[in-house]
């Protein structure tokens, strides 16, 4: 598994702002043992996201794996900033200086 972050202005139109260097340290916590036969057999673990949440530094992520297993990591900003990188001129415009945004917190 080998999720990464993309990072995005706060105001329209929402420029990607930051782009992933790496993959996020997202562990599974069930091991690569699955209970049902897999719905795709090509693939050996995946992982995909629900949503993420930051407050105090820390993002809270939820994430589905294997489509059988919910779970939720906790990640320091910090850590997410290693894994990224700021995009400065998506589709040759940049966004403007004081849009709020995953590199605002940096």
């Amino acid at each position: 598994m080998r999720p990464a972050v993309y990072g995005f202005s706060g105001v329209p139109p929402f420029w990607p702002d930051a782009r992933p260097v790496g993959p996020l340290p997202l562990d599974n916590p069930f091991g690569p043992r699955t209970r049902y036969a897999r719905l795709n057999p090509a693939v050996r673990e995946v992982i995909y996201p629900g949503g993420a949440s930051y407050a105090n530094g820390q993002w809270v992520i939820s994430f589905g794996i294997n489509d059988e297993h919910c779970a939720l990591a906790i990640i320091p900003h910090t850590d997410v900033l290693r894994f990224t990188r700021p995009v400065t001129s998506p589709l040759g415009l940049a966004p403007a200086p004081h849009e709020p945004s995953l590199m605002t917190h940096r």
